[in-house]
Formats: C-alpha cells, sequence, structure tokens
C-alpha cells in the first residue's frame, strides 16, 4: 500500500468554500481516510462498515482486491482500473515461469475440422502464451515503457482509492447508529468524531482532480505503445475501458 501524500499535496485541488478551511481538522480526516485505505482489504469490521451499514458481510461479498470495486458507471477510477488490469493480466502471462502443468481442450468449431489445443489451467491458449514469452524477450526494447505504464496505473489508481474509500467513510458517518458493542459501531463512532461535511467537499474535490491528473499523465506513455503491435496488446481501447467488453488479445 502506497504512503499517504501529504495533504498539502491536494491544496491546489480543493473547492472554494464560503467557510474557511479547519486544516487540523481536515488533516484528521485525511489520516483516517488514508488509514481506512490501507486496512479495507484485510479488515472485515471495517468492510461491514463501509460497505453494509456495519452487518457482517457474506464472505463472498468481501472484497480481495480493488479490482473487485468496479461495479457501476464507468467513472475514469473503473476505467483505470480496467486499464491496470489488462496490462498485468498480460505482463503476467508474458513473464511467468515456463509453462509445465498444461491440458489438452478438444475444440469444436462449426464448419470446420475439430481441433485439439493444449491449455493453461487458467484457460489461455498454451500456444499464444508462448508466443507471447517469446515476443516479451525479443522486444526489449519497449518493455520498460510497459512496466512505467503500469505504474503509472498503479499510481493513479491508489489516488482514486483514496476518494472512493472517503466516500465510503462519509456515508458511514451519518448512516443508523451501530452499538459500539460491536467493531463496527466503534469504528463508526471515529468517524462521526472526524468527518464534517466542509472537510469532506474539499478532500472529495482534492482526491478526485489530484488522480484525474494522475490518470490523465497516463497518455503519453499509452500513445508510445500504440506504436508497437506488440506492445499494443497490453493496452485497452476507449471502447473497451468504458464497457468492460475486452477482445481477444
Amino acid at each position: 500500500m502506497p504512503e499517504l501524500r501529504r495533504l498539502e499535496e491536494y491544496g491546489p485541488f480543493f473547492t472554494n468554500n464560503d467557510k474557511p478551511l479547519d486544516i487540523e481538522r481536515l488533516r484528521k480526516l485525511h489520516e483516517l481516510v488514508g488509514e481506512f485505505r490501507e486496512q479495507f482489504l484485510t479488515n472485515k469490521d471495517l468492510q461491514d462498515l463501509l460497505m453494509n451499514r456495519g452487518y457482517e458481510l457474506e464472505e463472498e461479498d468481501r472484497p480481495s482486491s480493488w479490482y473487485e470495486l468496479t461495479g457501476g458507471p464507468p467513472t475514469l477510477r473503473v476505467q483505470n482500473a480496467r486499464h491496470l488490469t489488462a496490462v498485468e493480466v498480460m505482463m503476467d502471462l508474458a513473464t511467468r515461469p515456463r509453462l509445465v502443468a498444461l491440458e489438452k481442450t478438444r475444440i469444436l468449431i462449426p464448419g470446420k475440422k475439430d481441433e485439439t489445443r493444449v491449455i493453461t489451467p487458467e484457460g489461455y491458449d498454451a500456444g499464444k502464451v508462448e508466443i507471447l514469452q517469446r515476443e516479451w524477450m525479443e522486444n526489449s526494447d519497449i518493455t520498460p515503457t510497459i512496466r512505467e505504464y503500469r505504474d503509472l496505473l498503479t499510481a493513479s489508481l491508489d489516488e482514486f482509492n483514496l476518494q472512493l474509500v472517503l466516500s465510503m467513510t462519509f456515508n458511514a458517518s451519518r448512516s443508523a447508529f451501530i452499538d459500539e458493542k460491536w467493531e463496527s459501531g466503534r469504528l463508526q463512532r471515529r468517524t462521526q468524531e472526524i468527518v464534517f461535511p466542509n472537510g469532506y467537499s474539499a478532500l472529495d474535490n482534492g482526491y478526485y482532480n489530484f488522480a484525474r491528473r494522475k490518470f490523465f499523465h497516463c497518455a503519453a506513455t499509452y500513445e508510445k505503445l500504440q506504436e508497437s503491435g506488440f506492445a499494443r496488446r497490453f493496452t485497452l481501447t476507449q471502447k473497451e475501458a468504458i464497457t468492460g467488453k475486452i477482445e481477444n488479445r
């Protein structure tokens, strides 16, 4: 998990408020959101509070990664996550250890002869994976740019996640009272003591615009990858990022 940035780094993106901001109070809210972001994927009580108004979530509903929180409209955060998922999956296939555990699968194609293909346990065509791995080694001039693209997307998604946690924290502070005999209730009490509307508005705008700027900074690297037929396979088109429907690579 990335280190939480100083509050002052988001200052240029704060909204203009009629009332002056209490910076020290805002700092406490910023630190609480950073703490919740760090603990979110591992703290079940926190998940119950932020995702289910304090009620215990079913195990299958608990997120194990930030990529699972991409439902709803194709916001910039969702598009960022889809771009990052695509490049990480392709990089994993291209750089993983040599394929060993394989199985043969019979492919039935109407109007054509039956084919037998070797696939990986995850369902990938082993032949295509081997070609991808060979091409990764042959295109060493562009692979550092692919890694740079992955790192830029990771950094911008981390900032979007901060805004997401802020929103969930604000909602939790205003949801129905949870008995403090439960840990989720004690966590809610902390949100109620620290969250304040003016601070939420300032941070929400600051986090979003900071993340948006970092996401758009990926564009130059993305364009470099489009110049290579090999590297282009590690990216999504705008349509794919918005719809979530990914073409075969």
